[in-house]
Formats: C-alpha cells, structure tokens, sequence
C-alpha cells in the first residue's frame, strides 16, 4: 500500500507556468518514488498575480492537485495581501477537517506562518510527521520594506515572531534552503532532524534546453526574477547607462514582473539607458537566455535579506558567472570562496560599472569562473542536492509506521 504524503506550497509554480518551483519539482519525485501525493496550493499564482483555471486537469502531472481559494492581492507588502492569506489558512483548516485520506507525513513551505500552525496542530493531533522546508524567513525579511516605518510596526513584528517560532516548534524536521534560515528556524526549535537543501535546479533539464540566438560579438548581463523592492535594480540601469557609449556591444536584459516594473522602465526611457526589459516567461525560455550570458544579476538592496535565492541556483546550474550585491554573509563567502563571481555595492552604479569593466576586459577571468561553476553543480543539482530531503522523508516515515505497528 502507497504511503500518502501532503504537500503543502502556497506559492508554487504549476506546469506551464514561469520558474520551475523546488516543490512542483519534489511533487513529481515524490511520485516517481511511489507515494501517493497531495499538492495543496493556491488558486491564486503568486508570481503572475493571476487566478488559476478551477480545472487542475491542465496541471496534473501525475498527483494530485487541490486549490485553496484566496481573493488574490496585487502588491507584495499590502494589507491586502495579509487578508488574502488569511482567507487561504482559513480553507485550508476546513480542507483539513473534512479530509478522509490517512497522510503518513506532511511536507509544508514556509511561509505562510499561518498555514504551518495549522498543520503542526493537525500533525500533532494525528501523529503524523511533519516537515517544515523553510525558503524565506519571515517576518524578519518583511521588516526592510518597511523603511523608516518600522518602529511603528515593531510590536507588530515581535507578536509575528512569536507565531514564527511556534511553527518552527511543531515540526519534527526543518529543511532550509540556506545556512541563514535554517539556523533562524533553529534558534528557538529543537527538531529530531535539520537540513541545508539548496534550491538548486535540474541540471539535466537544463542541458537539454537549446541556447536562444545571440549576435557574435555581444556580451550579456542578465537579470531574472521579481522586480520590487528587494532588488536594486536601479543601480543596473544607471551602471548600464555609464557603459553604452563605450561599449555598444554590451546588452542588459531585465526578465521578470513585479510592483516596480513601470517606474524602472521609466528610469531607463528617461536615462536613454537601452536595458531590455522582458516579461516573467516560462522556465525553459529563461534558460534559453542565460545559457548566452556572460554574467548573471543577483541585484539585491543591502537592506534585503534573501540568501541563496532561485536566480542563484539557476546562474550556477547555466554556468552564468554571478554579481551579486546582496550583503548575506553566506552568498558572498559562496562566490569569494569559490571563485565563481564578484561582489558589488548595491546604490553604487561607478562599483558596478567597474566590475563590468573588469571582466570584460579579462575574458580568461570570466572562463576561469565558468569552470569552478561546475564545481558546486553536487551541491545545486537536486539531482544529488535533494538526496538529504528524500532521505529525511523515507526515515520519518518508517519510523512512524515502526511506532504505529
């Protein structure tokens, strides 16, 4: 008889929809593995801000797929967007009460805060393992968009905080997918296991992805992924303003959507910048453009808080050598260390421009970080990165069917 696990991903991305999510990914291994799985998420696609069909047909791949209805929300850090997930929490414990089918482990992204108390609660009650996969910790990385307003919501925070650590609490296992969230979910938590899996990409997926065209001579930057107020992507514009009267044949592209969109498409039509700007596209096509990049944007505000994101993953796994501005600790020691990259001060366009410079004008540099890329696809392929993750599940579960016997 099939063990059956849930899977819980507010935020994933389905089939034929833009990025190729850590749980889609896990969906379908888990599967292929022989468990029966339950994917429960959203009507709503984060990413996009779209509602999905009510018909999940177009989505199967093989599990089964339940949407929580939620009203959806158009901006990131809104209220409401808080009430939208909260009408999300709320399907999802009615989802629960009325379930029939007999789980042997639970599988929940985190965030949402409120959606892992809830199963925590539920496991607890049913003796089920619980494993909580944390990919971005908040309300900590809230805290910066909310700027010179902070200590107005400081309370606030602290009362979060609280509820954060009591989801933390309920699980019998984290996973993270940096250093610096798992040790935030383990700073008031004492789970009987705990796990580093970086999100990572599938690298043999990506090698069969053809390159898209790319004029001989060009050199291109890219960026990829949410454009808010996370990322300083301004300073890529005014940096790629300094550079094209020098150097024509370097092309930045910007792919991806988000709250700022318009007003950093302005800012290029109003610096006479010529920074291409290209809607969020499905996974393969994003691919497609970072197989022909020369170097790869993690273009994140000093003030943000992310660590070893997607778009990280996905420079790794395409050989794209990485500038990064982010000031974690844990993706600057990852590109000094292993010599894959450059770190650059974010709000300063003249450091970006210098690094540019610098690697264009020392091409034996950039092959030299094309190569030592290779040398972290064992720790960024899921291939072999998400071993630690199936191995944690199959002992989990083992152990529960030793203690139910």
């Amino acid at each position: 008889m099939k063990s059956n696990i849930l899977l819980v991903a507010p935020f994933i991305s389905l089939k034929g929809e833009p990025y190729f999510n850590r749980f889609r990914y896990l969906a379908q291994k888990f599967t292929e593995q022989g468990y029966a799985v339950t994917l429960v998420t959203s009507n709503f696609e984060h990413f996009t801000k779209q509602f999905r069909s009510k018909d999940t047909e177009g989505y199967q791949e093989g599990y089964n797929i339940i949407f929580m209805s939620e009203p959806g929300y158009s901006s990131n850090v809104s209220i409401k967007r808080f009430k939208s997930h909260s009408v999300f929490c709320q399907n999802l414990q009615k989802y629960l009460l009325s379930n029939t089918v007999k789980f042997d482990l639970i599988y929940s992204a985190y965030p949402l805060i409120c959606s892992n108390i809830i199963l925590g609660e539920y496991a607890k009650k049913n003796t089920i393992p619980f494993v909580i996969d944390i990919q971005d910790i908040w309300p900590e990385s809230i805290a910066p968009a909310l700027g010179k307003t902070f200590f107005l919501f400081k309370p606030l925070i602290k009362l979060i905080s609280y509820r954060a650590d009591k989801a933390y609490k309920s699980a019998n296992a984290l996973v993270a997918v940096s250093q610096t969230y798992l040790d935030r979910g383990l700073l008031n938590s004492t789970p009987r296991y705990s796990s580093v899996a970086y999100i990572g990409a599938d690298v043999t997926k990506i090698q069969d992805i053809p390159p898209i065209h790319k004029n001989e001579n060009e050199f291109w930057i890219v960026y990829v992924g949410t454009l808010s107020h996370s990322y300083d992507l301004m300073t890529v514009i005014e940096s790629a303003k300094l550079l094209q009267d020098k150097y024509e044949n370097i092309k930045f592209f910007i792919i991806g959507k988000g709250k700022d969109g318009d007003k950093l498409e302005a800012l290029n039509k109003e610096l006479s910048a010529k920074v291409t700007f290209i809607d969020a596209m499905p996974y393969d096509d994003m691919v497609s453009y970072l197989k022909q990049a020369d170097l790869g944007l993690n273009a994140i505000s000093k003030y943000a808080l992310q660590s070893i994101t997607n778009k990280i993953s996905d420079y790794i796994c395409t050989q794209t050598p990485v500038l990064n501005s982010s000031e974690n600790k844990e993706i600057m020691d990852l590109i000094d260390t292993n010599k894959v990259g450059v770190n650059y001060k974010s709000f300063n366009p003249k450091d970006l421009t210098k690094k540019i410079e610098f690697l264009y004008e020392n091409p034996e540099i950039l092959q030299s970080f094309r190569e030592n890329l290779l040398n972290l696809h064992g720790r960024f392929d899921r291939k072999y990165e998400y071993k630690k993750i199936f191995e944690l599940v199959n002992n989990l579960i083992k152990e529960k069917s030793e203690f139910t016997k």
